[in-house]
């Protein structure tokens, strides 16, 4: 995550489209102030989510849409600035999970872990009715990334709960003790043979991971890495993430079912031991399967070009797919978090009309503040769990299955 020091507006970090990728609409004025606005737009809404006041995300996306001139509705329908906006919305909800991320380890406190549950099982509805004056072909596939950005959000909520419990067994020197303890009984190549067979895992590949694995419970045990478990589990993973995303093969959707069934087998061996410590391997195994979730479903639901418009062309409602967990517990309050930011700008995404006709970056323009109206509360609707704890049965249907890769 970015320091104050350097901090950079969404729609100056690097893969947030520009009005370059309009082509020689670009030069359109309406275009013009439409992106402009836009773009703000978008960095209010991060901000929402990087300062944890989600109760005032919903008044600004309805505030920004219902307020935009005709000829700005106008200049959104064409195809091309359309797509344009889908892929500012893609990366910028791609952001704000890896915002979150960065926080996994932060206990948070009751109205903010509130707020954004109840956010992450309304947004589609909210969505639904900011767009509600648009067509479907224009609204469709910002309906389905905001579908993916609930999801996001809920699995960061079940993370960060699971991050909590864990924190304080890694930091206790006796309870650490008996996980390594119980480690250094596994038989990991019988794991491996186990999980060669189930899902054809590359044992030449899994085993160097397992022992790479007791090397980062024995390190976290170290004095000076006390307290810092679940940061140090989480550097873990991505660094495997990178290495095995470099293997021929496999691809991430691979991943997670691989994962998902290495971790059962470890647990399953701790069990047929009667492992005193296999209740905080479930929690690490929990946290890994949901870590490794959650970077494939950036992967997939936030790509908006992979995303299609059918089921809102049928006026089918995806809402049974951006509830929310039902698991409730009281994290402890932190203190506030600063909303001391840096606004400097380094590229001219925003833009004006300049001389001749040239684009320049609009810095008279720049209020990063976000227009704070609360969301009311409403605790009212039906839900499925779509966390991996456990799986409803509508939830098979949008998860590979083992049988798909090879």
């Amino acid at each position: 995550m970015q320091s104050k020091a350097t901090y950079v507006p969404i729609f100056n970090l690097q893969g947030f489209p520009t009005l370059a990728d309009a082509g020689h609409l670009a030069q359109n004025l309406d275009l013009q102030h439409l992106w402009n606005s836009f773009c703000y737009h978008q960095e209010t809404l991060v901000s929402c989510v990087r300062d944890m006041q989600f109760d005032r995300y919903e008044m600004n996306c309805r505030t920004f849409w219902s307020g935009l001139s005709h000829e700005s509705h106008q200049v959104c329908l064409q195809p091309v600035v359309s797509s344009l906006i889908s892929d500012a919305m893609a990366f910028a909800y791609d952001h704000m999970a890896e915002v979150l991320l960065c926080k996994v380890n932060n206990a948070l406190d009751f109205s903010i872990s509130y707020s954004l549950r109840l956010l992450a099982e309304r947004l589609e509805s909210i969505m639904q009715d900011t767009f509600c004056n648009f067509p479907k072909d224009f609204s469709g596939s910002k309906l389905e990334l905001c579908v993916g950005a609930a999801q996001l959000f809920a699995r960061f909520l079940d993370l960060n709960q699971i991050s909590v419990s864990l924190s304080p067994i890694l930091a206790d020197y006796e309870q650490h003790q008996q996980m390594i303890e119980a480690w250094s009984r596994i038989d990991t190549r019988n794991i491996s043979h186990q999980c060669a067979i189930l899902m054809s895992c590359q044992r030449h590949i899994l085993e160097p991971i397992l022992v790479d694995f007791g090397q980062w419970l024995n390190g976290a045990a170290l004095p000076i890495s006390r307290g810092r478990g679940v940061d140090l589990l989480c550097e873990w993973i991505e660094k495997l993430l990178r290495e095995i995303q470099g293997v021929p093969d496999i691809s991430m959707a691979n991943i997670v079912c691989k994962v998902g069934c290495i971790t059962s087998q470890i647990v399953r061996e701790l069990i047929l031991k009667s492992e005193v410590s296999f209740g905080a391997f479930q929690l690490v195994k929990t946290f890994l399967d949901d870590y490794v979730a959650i970077k494939y479903l950036r992967q997939t639901a936030l790509f908006q070009r992979s995303v299609g418009n059918a089921e809102y062309e049928k006026g089918e409602t995806q809402s049974n797919r951006s509830s929310v967990s039902s698991m409730n517990v009281f994290i402890p309050p932190r203190p506030p978090v600063s909303t001391d930011h840096s606004t400097a700008i380094s590229t001219a995404i925003p833009v004006q009309s300049g001389s001749e006709g040239s684009l320049q970056p609009n810095l008279q323009e720049l209020d990063l503040q976000p227009q704070y109206l609360p969301v009311p509360a409403d605790l009212s609707g039906d839900g499925i769990i779509i966390t991996p704890r456990p799986f409803a049965r509508d939830d098979y249907a949008s998860y590979p299955t083992s049988s798909s890769f090879n």
